[in-house]
């Protein structure tokens, strides 16, 4: 598998939110903290492709895949490098997106983390039997490719976060940990689901049918540092009233996004 390395290099702050802010994207999306400050990666949903469906990389001018990392407190976090990375695979609605990743090397206090954002491949009726998964799975291989190439010492972390679409109770889960090349959270606290469909009022108007899943993650890469304890804990957060008005229908919500953000941070475990 293939994909385009859209490669943007620069040495300014990362954009700041303000305080308290989430960093949920419309995909959902991860929080990776360290030394009491936080990175933001969100999964925003991806631009559209700009062309007729196609085989292969998508062109520099369009490639853009609607992820970002942001930092909560500014300047603690220094952008270094970054990159995103632009999936050649994907099925249903998902094709008409430039699927892939964002990628950054963030200097935090002296020593360089690098932090991976992504909304993988969606479960999407528009797939054939098994393909979405079978998606997913060339997708992390991709990216963990992708990585390799980057050439990162062993010694600096390197955090994924994203809605992966992979939930954490399903068999999939060990697959994705295999193909990526990532080693999961010692422990998963707080909400029992990342995105739900019953608690959660915009999944709830929004997939009425669909499943309680949890598939958002942040995990680490294997072989490389990480904490004595890394922990992941999705947090219900709940927000003021707003409106939603899908296929002519307004909804009240009470939640920023239809899926949870997740925060991943060290423990003593």
């Amino acid at each position: 598998m293939t994909g385009e390395v859209i490669r943007k290099t620069r040495r300014t702050p990362v954009p700041s939110r303000e305080a308290g802010d989430t960093g949920t994207g419309h995909l959902g999306g991860g929080v990776a903290r360290r030394g009491g400050t936080s990175v933001y990666v969100t999964g925003a949903a991806p631009r559209t492709r700009a062309s007729a469906p196609r085989r292969g990389p998508a062109p520099a001018a369009a490639g853009d895949p609607g992820a970002a990392p942001a930092s909560r407190e500014a300047p603690p976090f220094v952008t270094r490098l970054e990159e995103q990375y632009v999936c050649e695979d994907a099925c249903g609605s998902d094709w008409w997106s430039d699927q892939g990743v964002a990628f950054a090397v963030l200097a935090v206090g002296g020593t360089d983390v690098h932090v991976v954002g992504t909304p993988a491949q969606s479960t999407d009726p528009g797939c054939g039997a098994g393909e979405a998964a079978a998606t997913r799975s060339r997708q992390f291989k991709a990216i963990d490719a992708f990585l390799d190439a980057e050439r990162i010492p062993a010694d600096e972390q390197v955090v994924v976060a994203g809605d992966l679409n992979v939930d954490s109770r399903g068999p999939e889960y060990a697959a994705m940990l295999a193909d990526g090349g990532l080693v999961g959270p010692d422990t998963r606290t707080g909400h029992p689901y990342s995105f739900d469909t019953e608690e959660n009022s915009v999944a709830r108007d929004r997939h009425p049918d669909g499943p309680r899943e949890d598939p958002d993650h942040v995990p680490h890469r294997a072989g490389h540092a990480r904490p004595a304890g890394w922990r992941n804990e999705v947090v219900a957060e709940r927000c003021a009233p707003w409106t939603l008005t899908s296929w002519c229908t307004d909804h009240t919500c009470t939640d920023l996004s239809d899926h949870c953000p997740v925060t991943g941070f060290a423990t003593d475990r």
